[in-house]
């Protein structure tokens, strides 16, 4: 009889005491990330790994030169493999990954970093009783927005992971990658069960990968930020050889994922046609359930408007106007300061909210604090897709302190999207899409 439901550890996932982690690190002419990235490794509480460095093409005698300040450190830890020219990422992870022999592997970019518990907590979880039922563990992890200027690296923002999920769903997966690869540990014996990274992939090859070892096996998660994915948002020149795969390839990312869908869809029909009503059924229960929230929203849209009417002479107003007072002023000495990103932030949250609550902020400061509505909980991720949705609704200014000249100029898209009358102005498409994006926050000084 079938049975839906087998869950056995298998014989490969048996501990054997087996501590040794492979890590395999990526890197083409990034001199000054590949500094900090060798560090995070040399950082780990736990020390028995090898570093397998691979240089994508980059100048040969520049990691040369980096990698020699390290070399007491390293010991006979690391293994310095040079590509001519560039193979591409994948490729890179593969070369690591055939001098390899360690029980676990981890893929640490040059631009990413760990806490110095990472491996520790991840190789003891895999090696413990419940690690027996995972081939590999995801842990949580920060985003940390930064800028490369005058030769540095200056951090911006520092934030959670959004998308990170306690359970690794493999359908959830389908849809998103939940977990970027300085997130992962895996064992090498999935090696031989799902093979190696894809190389026809320019971009999402971690996303097939880890689709490819949730099709086999299931990976655990540890809900700790012991890692940092590593975002650069500027757009100046100077940083542009050390972008981010993901903040600068955005239509890269989006042409492969829909060739990479169409793929996976072909292989499905092609091995059983009548998959196409299964496709259909699923996209009509989609379909469903987004008219089902369109339909919530609306009506909370109509709740707030109709609490804002019923309790605008309330007395708690004043109290409500003093305690905004204080806050704004606070957040204008915030700005006399050149606040930080997160601060910044922080300012375009409170503007948003109290435009969703009905009211309309004067110029330099709203009369409502969105703490008396159900939304101000919500932080600018969530606060940015409602917005989406309802900003030709609302007819929110630009907040004081937002350049949407140098904003217009810095995103020629933008501005052929504002000059169009899709988006108001720079700020709300900054609010909609832009800070989801990486994009620069264009700030008055």
């Amino acid at each position: 009889m079938t049975q839906f439901f087998d869950r056995h550890p298998a014989s490969h996932y048996r501990t054997t005491g087996e501590q040794s982690v492979a890590v395999i690190t990526r890197t083409k002419d990034r001199p000054l990330l590949l500094s900090r990235a060798l560090e995070s490794v040399l950082n780990q509480t736990h020390t028995d790994w090898h570093l397998f460095l691979v240089n994508d093409g980059g100048d040969r005698t520049q990691v040369d030169e980096i990698v020699q300040r390290y070399t007491t450190a390293f010991k006979d830890r690391l293994t310095v493999i040079h590509h001519e020219t560039s193979k591409g990422m994948e490729a890179a992870s593969n070369a690591g990954l055939a001098q390899s022999k360690q029980a676990y592997f981890s893929i640490h970019d040059d631009d990413d970093s760990w806490q110095p518990e990472f491996l520790e907590r991840a190789v003891g979880f895999l090696n413990s009783k419940p690690g027996h039922f995972y081939s590999a563990v995801a842990t949580n992890c920060h985003v940390i927005k930064e800028d490369i200027r005058d030769g540095g690296v200056i951090e911006l923002a520092r934030e959670p992971w959004e998308f990170f999920s306690e359970n690794a769903d493999l359908g959830d997966m389908i849809f998103t990658n939940r977990y970027p690869p300085i997130s992962l540990v895996f064992r090498s014996s999935l090696i031989e069960q799902v093979g190696t990274y894809n190389e026809l992939l320019p971009v999402l090859g971690d996303w097939d990968f880890n689709l490819r070892v949730l099709s086999v096996s299931d990976i655990a998660t540890i809900d700790e930020q012991l890692a940092n994915y590593h975002h650069r948002v500027s757009r100046s020149a100077e940083s542009d050889v050390y972008g981010n795969t993901v903040t600068e390839g955005n239509k890269r990312h989006a042409h492969f994922s829909t060739l990479y869908t169409n793929h996976l869809v072909r292989q499905l029909i092609q091995q059983d046609s009548s998959h196409i009503g299964l496709i259909r059924a699923l996209q009509n229960h989609t379909q469903s359930r987004a008219q089902q929230l369109h339909k919530h929203l609306d009506n909370m849209w109509d709740h707030f408007d109709d609490r804002h009417e019923a309790s605008a002479t309330s007395d708690e107003i004043k109290d409500v106007h003093k305690h905004l007072d204080t806050m704004w002023d606070h957040f204008n000495g915030l700005h006399q300061s050149r606040a930080a990103s997160e601060e910044l932030q922080e300012i375009d949250r409170v503007w948003l909210l109290c435009h969703l609550v009905g009211r309309r902020p004067a110029l330099n400061k709203p009369p409502l604090h969105p703490a008396k509505s159900d939304l101000s909980d919500l932080q600018m991720p969530s606060l940015a897709r409602m917005l989406q949705k309802l900003h030709r609704k609302l007819n929110i200014k630009v907040h004081p302190t937002f350049d949407e000249t140098a904003y217009l100029s810095g995103n020629e898209d933008v501005r052929d999207a504002v000059e169009k009358g899709a988006f108001a102005s720079g700020y709300i498409h900054y609010l909609c899409f832009g800070l989801l994006e990486g994009r620069d926050r264009a700030s008055k000084r």
